[in-house]
């Protein structure tokens, strides 16, 4: 086992008197893999992108237009309950402000996941990614259900901002962008979205919508 890391990623550094392991080569590996992954999504603006195209559906949408156009995304905007498939404890679905709401009222910290149903796509992808939006500064953690494997991967962040938005109880959202592993062959999806209070010291806050969108 590698003695020391570098400072950046935390790469293995082997002193002579280290035992090499293979663990260590996969463990780096992965690590400069994940880095690559968001550096490429961020320098080909994968983000503003996807943000772009959803607000610009968002828009047509609210208008009562055609979007059609947009074969490669899946969102729910918690109107229904249609798209939930479970939801946990201190989660509730609000009709009144189509929002899900997380709330406790215990001292401990807790979490609570909500999972879709299967969601079906009818586009051919390269790149996916996935945003949520809340009424604070705080990112879920999302994960993607890998048929293949037969376990939920979790996805990464590559950018998160807070913006403007016209809805029942706040001025502006925090919208988070992910990105999915390229190796997911998409004809449907499922995710799991988990609120975690103990990273947020509230009792209280809501998650707006959330979007999956194939390029």
């Amino acid at each position: 086992m590698a003695s020391k890391h570098t400072a950046g990623y935390q790469l293995s550094q082997w002193e002579k008197t280290d035992k090499i392991l293979m663990e260590d080569f996969n463990g780096d590996n992965t690590k400069i893999d994940k880095a690559l992954r968001l550096h490429d999504a961020r320098l080909l603006g994968v983000p503003a992108l996807g943000r772009n195209l959803y607000n610009l559906f968002l828009q047509q949408k609210n208008a009562g237009q055609d979007v059609s156009w947009m074969q490669g995304l899946v969102y729910d905007d918690f109107s229904d309950q249609s798209k939930i498939e479970s939801m946990e404890e201190h989660l509730s679905w609000s009709a009144s402000e189509q929002c899900i709401v997380f709330q406790t009222s215990r001292e401990e910290e807790c979490e609570a996941a909500l999972t879709t149903t299967e969601l079906l796509l009818n586009l051919t992808h390269t790149c996916g990614m996935v945003l949520t939006r809340c009424d604070i500064f705080y990112n879920p953690k999302v994960e993607i259900w890998d048929n293949s494997g037969s376990a939920w991967v979790e996805l990464d962040v590559i950018d998160g901002s807070r913006r403007e938005q016209n809805l029942p109880s706040t001025a502006s959202i925090y919208e988070v962008a992910y990105l999915v592993p390229r190796q997911f062959s998409f004809s449907k999806i499922k995710l799991r979205i988990t609120l975690r209070e103990r990273y947020l010291r509230l009792k209280t806050f809501r998650l707006y919508n959330y979007c999956f969108m194939a390029f």
